[in-house]
């Protein structure tokens, strides 16, 4: 009985939160997001993102980045959300839509499938389809 007394005890006591902008913690976060890169940007996709799926186009340290842009999954559009702000030059949408249809070497699937797969698993509360076709992506406003 004392064991167990011990053990809910334990379970009990307060704990110091973890600090998820810690540099080893937020650096692992980002590496699992990461869907890869074109163009000298990299691809994000997030877990707990609200109801408008979208991901993320970052150019420079995920962390203190230069220009973060948000497009929507859905249709080709911006998706402004706090700070990220960003938008695509010409040539970025163009770069963007070859590499969503270039094939990802992680699985046996294009990034964009890929990063449908990457949003339904980490926001299971707001599943895409899995089969959605590519907006077109060089038209972006």
């Amino acid at each position: 009985m004392e064991n167990e007394k011990e053990f809910f005890e334990k379970m009990n006591e307060e704990k110091e939160p973890i600090d998820p902008t810690s540099e080893p913690i937020h650096s692992e976060l980002n590496e699992m997001s990461q869907a890869g890169e074109f163009d000298g940007l990299t691809v994000h996709v997030y877990g707990n993102e609200g109801h408008i799926p979208h991901f993320h186009i970052i150019e420079g340290n995920p962390k203190f980045p230069k220009r973060e842009v948000c497009v929507k999954f859905n249709v080709a559009e911006y998706f402004i959300h706090g700070k990220k702000d960003g938008t695509l030059n010409s040539k970025e949408q163009k770069e963007l839509v070859i590499f969503l249809k270039e094939m990802d070497p992680d699985s046996d699937s294009t990034y964009w499938k890929s990063m449908i797969f990457l949003w339904n698993k980490m926001n299971p509360g707001n599943k895409i389809n899995k089969d959605m076709a590519i907006p077109d992506y060089s038209s972006l406003p």
